[in-house]
């Protein structure tokens, strides 16, 4: 009798619990869906509402089909796995005017966990999203692309999205022009990228052992509490012709990164310039360099760095005898450049704003500047030189706090 009883009551419980309903994939046979189609078509994988179109469960578009969306919105409720990507696209989206964010209903406690994804699944690109005049609000990662998958982007708002508005990785493509990213970083790994006349806001870009011909165009970067732009390693790539201002530091370049930096303005960010650490070669060129770490606030107890920091085994290129560096440093405070390196950096033809060796001398920490140790660095730095003679002051014997 009592096994009767739980029989039944097992069976009542099942059939008063709403089903979830499963994950939906299109055929693959080479159509082009509009979420009306796939909100009749997904068995309540997609439905529509009175705000637009929600997507409950994941939804893949097959790598011969298609997606096409114009002037709707379509929210994403937040799946049980976090890391788990809501709208997959191993063929195509193409969307015009189209907003896309988390849906209202789902958020529990401020947690996202809803993203797109753009997969090639190896196919070299097969996979691709065109976005125009978009809007991608309160996503865990706005829109991703990985495995050759490519997106292709104009005219684009990313806006709140928690772990990023752009991640590109595992040889994904991106280009993007024409767009905002508020509070929202891009973050490219091992992939192709080149973007132009964009804003990043809030946040910053991370780059990470570029492909080559990628490229840093036109673009601002402001207001990061971090950095403007971290470059981790790669031998490819130029960020040329940007505005970097009012981040915590503006630049990192570490590892054995390469890339070319070039006619940026690095301007009123506030604990330092450009950092150039670990093994990285960076060529730097044509830059400014203004009012970098002028008033830090002093009593948060970290490292005020100047308008170039240069640390250990990094050997940036700065100029040459051939190929003048051309940089120049504005307002600038004590110290313009600081090297706690061993090695010999090169900074030939670069403006310092001094109006001759001695001045100059006087705004370059490095080897005359560390005979007794001055920054406590337990060797002694190597030299910076300017010109085809070394000019030796006497020693200032500062350290750098």
């Amino acid at each position: 009798m009592k096994k009767t009883i739980l029989f039944w009551f097992c069976l009542l419980t099942i059939f008063r619990t709403d089903p979830a309903f499963p994950d939906f994939q299109t055929p693959d046979t080479g159509t082009t869906y509009t979420l009306a189609y796939l909100a009749a078509f997904s068995a309540g994988a997609i439905e529509p509402s009175p705000s637009g179109f929600v997507i409950k469960e994941k939804v893949t578009i097959s790598g011969k089909d298609a997606l096409q969306a114009e002037n709707e919105t379509l929210l994403i409720n937040i799946p049980d796995d976090t890391h788990n990507p809501t709208l997959v696209v191993q063929g195509r989206l193409k969307a015009f005017n189209m907003k896309i964010r988390t849906n209202p209903d789902s958020i529990v406690h401020n947690t996202l966990g809803n993203e797109i994804q753009v997969t090639g699944l190896g196919h070299n690109g097969m996979a691709e999203a065109i976005l125009t005049s978009c809007t991608l609000q309160n996503l865990m990662t706005g829109l991703s692309a990985r495995a050759g998958g490519k997106v292709m982007m104009d005219q684009c708002l990313f806006k709140d999205c928690r772990h990023g508005g752009l991640h590109i990785y595992s040889q994904g493509q991106a280009f993007v022009t024409n767009s905002l990213f508020q509070n929202s970083s891009v973050v490219v790994n091992s992939s192709h990228i080149v973007m132009q006349n964009t804003h990043i806001q809030g946040e910053g870009l991370y780059l990470d052992t570029l492909i080559e011909d990628s490229s840093i165009t036109d673009c601002t970067f402001s207001s990061s509490k971090d950095v403007g732009i971290y470059v981790h390693g790669g031998k490819y790539g130029e960020i040329r012709d940007n505005e970097i201002h009012h981040c915590n530091h503006g630049i990192i370049v570490t590892r054995d990164a390469s890339l070319t930096l070039e006619n940026n303005l690095i301007r009123d960010n506030l604990e330092g310039g450009l950092v150039v650490t670990g093994q990285a070669i960076p060529r730097i060129r044509g830059n400014t360099f203004q009012r970098n770490a002028l008033d830090p606030p002093l009593n948060k107890g970290g490292l005020i760095l100047p308008g170039i920091y240069i640390d250990e085994k990094a050997q940036p290129d700065l100029g040459t005898r051939s190929d003048h560096g051309n940089n120049v440093f504005l307002d600038s405070g004590q110290i313009y450049l600081y090297y706690a390196g061993k090695k010999t950096i090169y900074a030939f033809g670069n403006n310092w704003g001094k109006p001759d060796d001695a001045g100059i001398e006087y705004v370059i920490y490095h080897r005359p500047d560390d005979l007794e140790d001055a920054d406590g660095s337990e060797f002694l730095s190597g030299w910076v030189i300017l010109n085809d003679v070394i000019n030796i002051p006497q020693s200032r014997g500062i350290a750098w706090y």
